[in-house]
């Protein structure tokens, strides 16, 4: 399952980041309408990607991370009708993160699902799914034990089926039909009454074309940017997060400081970190550009900073 997870850690505004979820539950293959299943555990590893391993290990100098959410809704589905079920929270115990480039960061996480009641109108079977938000509020510990607050706001793309138990008995249609018609039967046209046809013929055919083509091209996707900065000597960090509804924004993104670039990167998985270097002292209001792709328009955005 995949989640887009909007990211905040000791005031510094990571965007939009991309996390993978895998989760598995322990239920029967197989039961029956009314059948109560017992509460049990479900095991969660999330897996972040590499850009936010970078952010939180290079801007934070974090080691380690542990979180937690307030509650998780998950729910089950069946015969066309899906239940809301409220879970306990989402618990991750501290564990540590990967120091070195590319090297792959999961954490593990825990949550309680409650007794279940399997409906009596269940149809085939009952699917387990996961949450279609969460919110984990999080602490990053550095290597000389200082911590750092994080919010992470993570929203479901896609799929969210963990698993499902078949219904005892239930069976499903062996096969499709076996006989396809090879050839249509054209509609049958009635047989005119009056033999006569037409006796007059156009004399000419029209003499104008269209002159010009239609100018309206695809409608672009409105994306939204989201800018975190942080200030550091003669020099800052920016991470710009761009996000649209139905894409996934690529492109280029490009940092202006009056009419001078001064930082220029392209965005992976809807992110970049750039750093501009050299900077004069003072408060300054930068100008942040996304150039937009095939699908997405084009938007720009500013953010104050003050420079030591």
């Amino acid at each position: 399952m995949t989640y887009w997870c909007g990211i905040v850690t000791g005031g510094l505004d990571l965007g939009v980041q991309r996390v993978d979820v895998r989760a598995t539950v322990d239920y029967p293959e197989v039961a029956a309408p009314g059948d109560v299943l017992p509460a049990r555990q479900a095991e969660l590893v999330l897996r972040p990607q590499e850009l936010l391993r970078q952010s939180t290990t290079l801007l934070l100098g974090a080691r380690e991370f542990e979180a937690s959410s307030q509650g998780s809704a998950w729910s089950f589905t069946t015969a066309d009708r899906t239940t809301a079920v409220q879970a306990g929270d989402i618990v991750a115990p501290r564990s540590g993160i990967p120091q070195d480039a590319g090297r792959v960061w999961n954490f593990g996480a825990q949550v309680v699902l409650p007794a279940l009641t399997v409906p009596s109108d269940t149809a085939g079977g009952l699917w387990l799914n996961a949450p279609d938000q969460f919110t984990l509020d999080g602490t990053f510990r550095t290597s000389d034990l200082s911590t750092i607050p994080a919010t992470m706001d993570c929203a479901a793309s896609g799929d969210r089926r963990v698993g499902g138990i078949a219904l005892e008995g239930w069976t499903y249609p062996t096969s499709p039909p076996t006989t396809i018609p090879t050839t249509p039967t054209p509609p049958t046209t009635p047989a005119p009454t009056d033999p006569t046809g037409p006796t007059v013929e156009p004399t000419t055919q029209p003499t104008t074309a269209p002159t010009t083509q239609p100018t309206t091209g695809p409608v672009l996707l409105q994306p939204s940017v989201k800018v975190g900065a942080l200030a550091l000597w003669r020099s800052a960090v920016f991470t710009v997060g761009v996000s649209a509804k139905g894409a996934l924004p690529s492109g280029n993104v490009t940092v202006r400081l009056g009419d001078r670039s001064v930082a220029k990167g392209r965005l992976f998985l809807g992110v970049t970190v750039l750093t501009a270097s050299n900077l004069p002292k003072g408060q300054h209001t930068f100008t942040i550009s996304y150039e937009g792709d095939a699908r997405v328009a084009g938007r720009t955005v500013t953010k104050v900073l003050r420079i030591n």
